[in-house]
């Protein structure tokens, strides 16, 4: 048989029938090679990624459980957080008692028909000091009532606790120690 005048031989068909086979296991190779590249690069970002929020959690342990000393300042044994009925505000003084700075503090407002907030230290009316709270520093705070923080919303109800959140700074993000936070069961006392 002739292919545009060139004889077609035996030798040359048995060696097209085995390159296919080549072909496809060299395909095949490769494939398999870049399927393992593909895993392995999402196993290097998981297990780094994973590694990173592990140190970043530990180390927010560590300074919140050892390094942390958020309280409300004690004046002759009594608690200094009170509700002031005229302007209808709760005033706390709170002190950091450590040496990690405070940058941040989130009130929460528990009463007996609803929970408020949490509402940030730095969008309450401050004086006397202002965030970050220093090792060794006090800020006094108020916290309206009607309107807290700016929002819309009216805390309603007898006040049963108010909770306090320190928040620190870890991986350039301010991160809430929620297992240091600071409980004040109502009823809060007038302020004189």
């Amino acid at each position: 048989m002739r292919f545009f005048g060139i004889k077609k031989s035996s030798a040359f068909l048995a060696n097209k029938k085995g390159i296919a086979p080549l072909i496809a296991t060299v395909l095949l190779v490769a494939f398999a090679v870049a399927i393992a590249a593909i895993v392995m690069d999402w196993n290097r970002n998981y297990v780094q990624d994973t590694s990173d929020t592990a140190r970043i959690e530990s180390e927010l342990k560590v300074t919140c459980n050892l390094n942390l000393g958020l309280g409300i300042e004690d004046v002759h044994g009594e608690q200094q957080i009170c509700f002031v009925n005229e302007t209808e505000r709760i005033k706390v003084v709170l002190e950091n008692s450590r040496r990690t700075k405070i940058e941040d503090v989130q009130i929460r407002v528990s009463t007996n028909e609803s929970v408020y907030g949490p509402y940030s230290l730095d969008s309450v009316h401050s004086v006397d000091g202002m965030l970050p709270i220093e090792g060794g520093e006090a800020v006094v705070a108020y916290l309206n009532i009607t309107e807290p923080a700016g929002s819309n919303e009216t805390i309603e109800g007898n006040i049963e606790k108010v909770t306090f959140f320190p928040g620190i700074e870890v991986e350039n993000k301010i991160r809430l120690c929620v297992e240091s936070s600071i409980n004040v069961e109502g009823p809060l006392e007038e302020c004189e």
